[in-house]
Order: C-alpha cells, then sequence, then structure tokens
C-alpha cells in the first residue's frame, strides 16, 4: 500500500466549500502547428507509463490516504479541440471554462485539453495538487515526456558563497532569530487590512493575464537595485496592490511557495516545497529594499525546513490540526504567490516549436493567486481570482504605472 506523503496529503486535504478552489492548479504550453487525437492518447500513456501516479486514485483506509492503481479510460483523461479562429477574449472564456469544471471523482485527477487554432495549439492540463508541484509537471513530464531532446538548458548565475563556516554558522542563526520573530509577529499580531471586495456567492474562479515581462530589462533593473529577480517581481505586485487598495498605510500579506529542492539536483519527489509567509508594512522605506532583506530572512537560515519537519511530526499525529494552522495563516493573507524559472529555451514537443510556458493556480482560502513563469527570455504574470473581489482592469492599470516607474 503506498501512503500519500505529507505534500501530496496537505494538498488532498485542501479543500473549500465550493470546490472549484480545491487544490487545483493549471498548466499551459503555446506551440506552433497542431497536435491531433494519437498525439493525445499516446503521450498520456506514456506519462502514466513513466509515472505511475498519474494511474492512480486517493482512498482512505482507518482514516489513512493512499495511492491505489486505476483501471485507467484515456478517453476522460484528453480532450481534441479545433477552433477556426483564434481570439483571444473567445481562448480566456474557454480558459475559465475549463478552470470552472470539477474533476471526476474515482478516476484520476487530472485532464489535458488540445486546443487547436490554424496556426497554433494550447495543451492546458488541469490537475490535483497532489500529483505534483510546478517543478516536478514542468521538469519531469513536459521536459523529459511532452519534449524533444533538441531542447536549450538555461542556467543562471549565482554568487558564490565563500563565507567563513563559522560566519555561516553566527549569520545562520541570527537569520533564524530574526526570522522567527518575523513569522510569530504575523502569527499573533498581524491584523489583515480589507483591500478586496467579498467574493460572490457560489463564485466562479476568474483568470487574467496580468503582465509579460521582458527578461533582459528584468535583468538590468535587478542589477541596478542590487536584488534577487524574485524580489523585484514580488516588490511590483506589492506596489501595483498598494496603488489599488489607495492606502498610504497599509500593511500587505502572502503565502509564498518555496521550492526545497536543491537547484540542479534529480527530482525524485512529486512535490517538495514550503510556504513562507509574509507581511509587509507598505507605508515607511524603500519596498524593494525592504522585500529583498525580508527574503533574506527565509534564504539564509533554516526557518523554513524546520518549521516544515515540525509540521511534517504533527501532521502524523493530527492532520485537522495542520490543516486548521495552514488554514488559519491563509486567511490572515491578502493573496498567494509563486515565481517559477522553467529554465529552458527553445522546447519543442512534437517537433513543433513551444512558443510559451504559463501556470494558473486556483487561490485556496485566499482571494487572489499571483503566478509568474519564465520561459524564452520572457516572464508571464497570471493571476486568478474569486469572482467579485477585484477590478481586474483597474489592477492591470496599477501594474503597468508601477512598471513604467521603476
Amino acid at each position: 500500500m503506498e501512503f500519500l506523503d505529507f505534500h501530496d496529503s496537505l494538498f488532498y486535504n485542501m479543500k473549500e466549500q465550493n470546490s472549484i478552489f480545491s487544490n487545483k492548479v493549471i498548466g499551459i504550453i503555446e506551440l506552433e502547428g497542431n497536435l491531433d487525437e494519437v498525439f493525445a492518447k499516446n503521450i498520456l500513456k506514456k506519462i502514466v507509463s513513466k509515472y505511475p501516479k498519474f494511474g492512480k486514485v486517493v482512498k482512505s483506509k482507518g482514516g489513512n490516504l493512499y495511492w491505489e492503481k486505476s483501471d485507467i479510460n484515456y478517453k476522460n483523461h484528453y480532450k481534441v479541440l479545433n477552433k477556426k479562429k483564434y481570439n483571444k477574449e473567445s481562448y480566456n472564456k474557454l480558459l475559465e471554462k475549463i478552470a470552472n469544471k470539477p474533476l471526476k471523482e474515482n478516476i484520476p485527477k487530472h485532464k489535458w485539453y488540445f486546443i487547436n487554432y490554424p496556426s497554433m495549439c494550447f495543451i492546458v492540463v488541469r490537475f490535483c495538487h497532489s500529483y505534483g508541484d510546478g517543478d516536478f509537471i514542468i521538469q519531469n513530464v513536459l521536459k523529459n515526456t511532452f519534449g524533444d531532446s533538441n531542447f536549450t538548458e538555461v542556467s543562471r548565475s549565482s554568487k558564490p558563497n565563500n563565507e567563513n563556516i563559522f560566519v555561516k554558522l553566527w549569520t545562520g542563526i541570527y537569520y533564524f532569530i530574526v526570522s522567527l520573530m518575523s513569522i510569530l509577529y504575523f502569527l499573533l499580531f498581524y491584523k489583515k487590512e480589507v483591500i478586496f471586495d467579498t467574493p460572490k456567492q457560489n463564485c466562479r474562479a476568474k483568470i487574467k493575464e496580468v503582465y509579460i515581462f521582458d527578461l533582459l530589462f528584468l535583468k538590468l533593473k535587478k542589477n541596478t537595485l542590487h536584488v534577487s529577480m524574485n524580489d523585484l517581481l514580488y516588490s511590483i505586485i506589492l506596489k501595483s496592490l498598494k496603488k489599488y487598495a489607495n492606502k498610504e498605510n497599509i500593511s500587505l500579506s502572502s503565502s509564498s511557495m518555496m521550492n526545497l529542492r536543491k537547484s540542479g539536483t534529480k527530482i525524485k519527489t512529486a512535490n517538495d516545497f514550503a510556504f513562507v509567509m509574509f507581511s509587509t508594512n507598505m507605508s515607511k522605506g524603500n519596498i524593494i529594499e525592504k522585500i529583498h532583506t525580508q527574503m533574506n530572512y527565509y534564504k539564509k537560515s533554516p526557518i523554513i525546513p524546520c518549521i516544515t519537519n515540525v509540521l511534517k511530526c504533527l501532521f502524523h499525529f493530527s492532520c485537522p490540526l495542520v490543516m486548521k494552522f495552514i488554514d488559519y495563516i491563509f486567511n490572515k493573507n491578502h493573496f498567494g504567490y509563486s515565481c517559477y524559472d522553467t529554465k529552458m529555451n527553445n522546447l519543442y514537443i512534437d517537433n513543433k516549436k513551444v512558443n510559451n510556458i504559463e501556470n494558473i493556480v486556483l487561490p485556496y482560502k485566499q482571494d487572489v493567486f499571483f503566478s509568474l513563469a519564465t520561459y524564452n527570455n520572457k516572464v508571464k504574470l497570471n493571476m486568478c481570482y474569486k469572482e467579485g473581489v477585484l477590478n481586474d482592469e483597474k489592477f492591470i492599470e496599477c501594474v503597468e504605472e508601477v512598471v513604467r516607474n521603476l
């Protein structure tokens, strides 16, 4: 019997009363040319053969969750749609329709859509997060299963750390204490301020492309400001939300997904991440510098792996207790956030060039989730939000103004 691990179980238990917003993720690949039903069926067989979890369902026995092999009918897991003309607005409506459609019970929870237009195709996959995180899906399922072998790997340069081991130790202890105090403040004293409207009753998920950044432009800005790419992108979202809320004295909070895998290592587990909680006072100081400092607290200390391991231990004793803790954190957040670098250029699928890779995360216990993905010198920012909580056109205008003023 193959039991669900901590991360898989965590996602499985992320269920809202409105089932649309329960642990679902959407991945999107845009490529030149078309794909047919033969390709769709064959690639799904290849995925299930290589990663057997995609042929399994979650069952419960004695309070324990485990994976059980299913007699998979591939026709339930893919759909080929042939459209006569591409229109961005109608495509976005189709994307929202896919996002709001529930995954069927008692069969493996993933479905693949192959949407053909005259000169392009979108592969849209909707799946339960228990089957894998973005790193696993991109690097294993997409690159090593869908992709042809002639793609270009991209390496991002990082500064070597030549600090003395004792300096590293004391620095780690210092950042551990500072980051722990920051987390305790968030858990015990932080009060969420209202900046969004109340979601509509039985609301739907709304999806919007917010901005497409030029990677070279972002690199130039981050090098000028001496911050990381993630610091810069996260700060842009914070500044945009402040402008949208039209409040000078406001504190914004989020939970960000942090990959726990070491760079360059082989991906063995489908899910391996942590949630990093932030609250940032927007009224004083340079926001980008402030975020850079906050991010360093977490990156240079072992606080996040420590908290994750504590939660893993608690999970074995009481899953509901851990879920209440997660729900408590998410309910204090204004938004969720993920930023993923595919580290690929010029990927080909079935000898067809991939022009774009992006993802959309449906918010759980949060009003909106911002997801960024880097591919082919572009960084695409999408948001998924609960219907009625915000005016997307107004927010996009705020983002555009913030970017212009960088």
